[in-house]
This record gives C-alpha cells, structure tokens and sequence, in this order.
C-alpha cells in the first residue's frame, strides 16, 4: 500500500498504523538478541526491585500516617489549651477533657516516636538496597541503547514507507535541492534560531522538519503597590462621632516593551505541481463540528464565501467548489489560481481532506495551518511540537526491560503517528504523491557537507550557557555567522544574541480613597540586548582524532 492509494485516516488505521508496530517491536527484539543482555537475570532483579520499591512505599505511607497524626493531636492540643486559657470561665468538665486529649497524645507520643524512628531507619536500608540493586539493573541494560542511535525510528518508517528517505543530517546538498529548485529555505534571521532539524525526502521531493525558537516584542504589564491609611470622623448610630482608621492598597500598572520567546515546529516542503499557485489556511473551529451548532457554523461560513465569490470590485477571482464542506472547512479564500487550485484540489483530494480535518480518532483533526507559495509549501501542524523532530537515540533509566520494551514501543508508534499526520495532508492530493522524476532525485554522496542549519541545531543542543553572554538574564539565540567551508572540517562564530536587565521605578499617580493623589512606585526591567561571539570548529565525526575533546550530534563533532 501508498500513501494516495487510499485516503490517509483510513490508510494508517487500516494498515500502516500495525505494520509501523510490527516493525517497531521487531526492531527493539533484534536489538535486545544482539546487545547479548540476560534477560532472565534481568526479569529476576526486577521483580525483587519491584517488591523492594512497593516495601518502601507502604513503609513510607505507614510513616506519613504515623507523623501526621502526632501532629495532628498536638495541634488539636495546643488549640484547646488557647481557647481554654482566653475563655473567661471554662468548666471543670471543659478542663478534664482536655487533661485526657493531652495524656493521649502524650501516650501517642510514646508510642508514635519510636515507630517513626524504626521506620525511617528500615527506609533509609531500603533506599540504599534500591539503589544498590537498581545499578545492577541498570547496568545488566545498558548494552542495549547501544543499538539505538539517531533516525533509529525514522529508518523504521522508511521500511513501512518506502516513499520516505531520511537523511543523516540537514545537508547543504540538501539545502541546495531545495532552494534552486523550490525557492525554499528554513528561515533565518536575526530573531530565531533552529533548535533541531530533520530532513529527506517524500517521493524524492524534499522535505525539512525543524524547531524553532524565536522572539517578538511585546508590550509587558508590570504592577505596583501603595498602602495608604487616613482617618475618617465617622457618626455612630446613638448620634455621636468616632474617628476610625481606614486602608487601602493602591495598584498601578505600566506596559513596557519585553521580548516574548516561541517554540513551534513546522515541515516545508517543496514540490513542483501548481508552481503559481499560492494559498494559505488556518484551523478551523467547524472541523469536527456536527449537530445544530456546526451546520449553523458551516451556514454562515459558506454565507461569507459566497458573498465573496459575488463579489468582483476588486478582480476577485475566487469561486467555491462544488464540495461546500471542502470550502468552509480548508477555506483557501486567499488562493491566487482557481484553474491550478481545481488541479491540485480534485473531487477526490477534496473528499481526502475532508476526512482528515474531521478525523480525531486516529489523527489529530483539523490541527494544521497549509502556507503554499509557488513551489514552496510550509505546514505548522501543533502536534508536532510533541515530539524530537530529530528523532534522537531512545534511552531511559528504566531498570526493568519489559518497562523499556513498552516505552520504546510508545515512543515509536507516536513518533510515526506524529509523522504520519503531518505529511497526511500533502498524501490528501493525489499530484503530491506521484514519483519525482528520477534525473530529477537529489543524491547525497556518502559524507554529505555540514549545511549552516545543522550546525546551529549542534550549537544549541550543547545549550546556551556555554555561549551566552555573562550580563544576560533571559534564554538566548544563538545564530551561526561567517560560516566557512575549509574542504575536511567547518568554521563559523555562533552569536548568542541575549538580554540584560535595568532596574527602574516609575510612579504614578492614582487617587486613593482618602481624596487624595498618590504617587505609586511601580519598578520595571528595561531589557536591552547583549550579544557575544564564540568561534567553533565543526567536522564529520569519523574525522576526529581519538583523543578529540568535542560535543557530538548526529554524525557531526563540534569542538
């Protein structure tokens, strides 16, 4: 099966979704034969750390109950005896319950103390046990992440999905494909940075997955706050007059400019079908909508898109497809090419795409913006943001490999339906899964060149601190600048574009209760960018020296 052979809600449900798991859990078996781990040892010790760890948690909840109702009755205690000592004439009766609350809790003392002792004496042997025995354990597995390196998931896609090619890394060969050939690059400017890259190709036309982190101003609202009293000559109810303190809390507030950090993911794409074509659509709220409100909903948007199409003051050339769910929920009303929209739209990627925007059972709905410009497509599908794009090497320090079984089975089978869903609506027209010419496929050669992307991908995954500059208080961007290519390694300056802080203190004026204009100190942080340059080196890792000192990501060393 293909994708576009079928539509894709019902192509992953009905296929792809248990033969991905087939070759996942085939794929963690082959691992665990060849990692040479003894299974039945590790089955035995993680029985007994699972007893050992359910001892320590009853013994803890026993001890917890013990403590808290020590507590509880000398708070009870010291309670009474307040009330006892402010009453103006406790009773005798009042005096003697009290004397038995209190040698109660006394007795509970005598007992609870050495309990509690005992018990966080045989917690304290347990922990040390577990931890002792979870070594071990940990330890008898660790042999096996050994065989899971980066794209170890993608490589299982690519055998479910022979149409998906993975790369080692964002190449410049890459790059280059889609650039010259789409008009298409991952952004890059001086306010975002690419946190982690994935690439390849779909049906031989390119594709890049990145995350990416950048910032805006916006205008951020700080607070402040003023006590004031005053007296007030109050009149009481007999006809006499009193003066009485009255307080207020006076607050203020400013906006001043601040950066706002984002993070989201996208895929961009490149194809050549439609090449003057350009749309872009946002998520819908009538995506799986059913019932009275959502034929309302549907009314009214094809209401809109109707009068639009009537209207022709300003050259509009939009008209509706004969498909009205199509309409009012993709809503391309910004298309720029009917005749090449009704190519890539047919009856058919109509119906498809229908069915996926309402689709929540096996995908994510109606959960992506589509941005089509000429050859060059992006989607921000927000389900993505849920996973490593780059899809690193799977490890967790799970002792109990039936548990490490489960997980890496979890992680794949969501890594592909991420993946699966983000491509679904490109495998929705039939034009973008028809084979790229084959003198057309862009060939990696073995050792492709480190692209720039790449290497800022490295750079942040080493973190910001290590490149930051000393006065800044907030995240950092990190670009790659004055990138070089030196034939057997790569130079370039990484600028870590942060931003320090100036204290300030505004005030205000506001008018409290007491008639009067207060001056309301409101402090504030003028933020005001810093920036530092560090110099890196970055090389293929099979050409490091042996005793080399450098971050690896991927296939590349970055010293």
């Amino acid at each position: 099966m293909r994708p576009g052979d079928n539509e894709p809600s019902a192509a992953y449900a009905d296929f792809f979704r248990d033969e991905f798991a087939r070759e996942a859990s085939a794929c963690f078996e082959t691992a665990v034969q060849n990692s040479g781990i003894d299974c039945q040892a590790n089955a035995v010790l993680a029985a007994e750390l699972h007893k050992l760890i359910k001892n320590y948690n009853d013994g803890s909840s026993r001890k917890k109950r013990w403590l808290w109702s020590l507590i509880g009755s000398i708070a009870v205690v010291v309670i009474w005896l307040l009330v006892l000592i402010n009453s103006d004439d406790p009773s005798a009766l009042n005096w003697v319950l009290f004397c038995l609350a209190a040698a109660g809790t006394v007795f509970l003392g005598i007992k609870a103390i050495p309990i509690l002792k005992h018990l966080s004496e045989m917690l304290a042997e347990l922990e040390a046990v577990i931890e002792e025995k979870r070594a071990v354990a940990e330890a008898q597995l660790a042999p096996l992440y050994n065989f899971f390196t980066w794209n170890t998931i993608s490589q299982l896609i690519e055998k479910v999905m022979p149409d998906f090619k993975f790369d080692k890394f964002l190449s410049r060969e890459r790059e280059a494909d889609m650039r010259e050939n789409f008009d298409l690059e991952v952004p890059d400017n001086e306010n975002n940075t690419v946190l982690a890259a994935n690439s390849g190709s779909f049906f031989g036309y390119p594709f890049i997955l990145a995350d990416i982190k950048d910032y805006e101003w916006v205008e951020k609202i700080w607070t402040g706050e003023l006590e004031i009293s005053w007296v007030e000559r109050v009149r009481n109810s007999d006809g006499s007059y009193s003066r009485e303190t009255r307080h207020e809390t006076l607050r203020a507030n400013i906006e001043r400019p601040a950066p706002q950090f984002n993070r989201y993911a996208m895929c961009f794409f490149g194809h050549e079908a439609a090449p003057h074509l350009s749309f872009s659509r946002a998520p819908s709220m009538l995506s799986g909508m059913d019932g009275f409100f959502g034929g309302l909903g549907k009314k009214v948007k094809l209401g809109f898109l109707h009068r639009k199409e009537q209207n022709l003051s300003d050259g509009n050339q939009f008209t509706m497809m004969s498909n009205r769910d199509f309409e009012a929920l993709f809503s391309a009303v910004d298309r720029d090419h009917e005749i090449e929209f009704r190519m890539l739209f047919t009856p058919l990627a109509q119906q498809y795409m229908v069915k996926l925007l309402n689709d929540k059972k096996h995908g994510y709905g109606d959960d992506f913006s589509f941005h089509k410009g000429g050859k060059a497509i992006c989607l921000t599908p927000r389900h993505l943001n849920d996973i490593d794009v780059d899809d690193p090497p799977f490890f967790t320090h799970e002792f109990d490999l039936q548990k490490v079984r489960e997980l890496f089975n979890e992680r794949a089978t969501e890594y592909f339906r991420t993946i699966y869903f983000t491509f679904a609506p490109l495998m929705a027209i039939p034009l973008y899964t028809e084979p790229r010419l084959e003198q057309e496929v862009c060939r990696l050669p073995e050792n492709p060149a480190i692209s720039r992307c790449e290497l800022e991908t490295a750079v942040n995954s080493i973190g910001t601190a290590r490149f930051a500059h000393r006065e800044s208080i907030l995240d950092d961007i990190l670009k790659i600048r004055n990138f070089r290519d030196h034939g057997t390694h790569v130079t370039a300056t990484v600028c870590a574009v942060g931003f320090r802080g100036e204290d300030h203190l505004e005030y205000v004026s506001c008018l409290g209760g007491d008639g009067n204009w207060h001056d309301v100190p409101v402090p504030w942080v003028e933020y005001i960018p810093v920036q530092r340059d560090t110099e890196v080196r970055a090389c293929h890792a099979g050409d490091l020296p042996a005793d080399a000192e450098c971050f690896c990501r991927r296939s590349i060393a970055v010293e």
